[in-house]
């Protein structure tokens, strides 16, 4: 920052901010205007998640992102199971459909480069039939909500 009289230059580069901004004079209408802001982060590992098809809930991952400076954040996010959305505020509803393993990424954008994301692994497993057998042969049966091996 260089300061001549009333006239204050402040000078962003690329390496900065990720965009060119020159200077602004102080006192003038730029005063608020700053395009050298603080780019959202990741401060946390979302944590891997396991669930059962017919499954139904949410989670919270805006708590894992830092959301710096800029507009107003929004989350999105790719590989989902089917029957998950994610809000534009971060947060995950989930009314499971159908089993899967798969790597989930959810970005963060504010409008200030570059954006912020985390990947977690979300197994999605089948409902047990009510039968099953072991090695040995012996059967699994589902009595009153408790399995019981015959």
């Amino acid at each position: 920052m260089i300061r001549a009289g009333t006239l204050v230059l402040r000078w962003c580069s690329v390496a900065d901010c990720g965009n060119w901004s020159g200077f602004k004079p102080a006192n003038s209408t730029w005063d608020d205007f700053d395009e050298c802001g603080t780019a959202p982060v990741v401060i946390g590992a979302i944590p891997d998640q396991i669930n059962e098809v017919a499954d139904v809930g949410g989670f919270d991952v805006s708590p894992y992102f830092a959301e710096g400076d800029g507009d107003s954040p929004i989350y999105t996010a790719t590989g989902l199971p089917l029957g998950a959305t994610i809000t534009e505020a971060g947060f995950i509803n989930y009314d499971l459909t159908t089993p899967i393993t798969t790597d989930v990424t959810v970005t963060l954008s504010t409008g200030i480069n570059p954006d912020a994301s985390d990947t977690f692994n979300w197994i999605v497993n089948a409902i047990p039939d009510g039968w099953s057998t072991e090695s040995d042969f012996d059967w699994l049966t589902e009595t009153g909500n408790r399995w019981i091996l015959e």
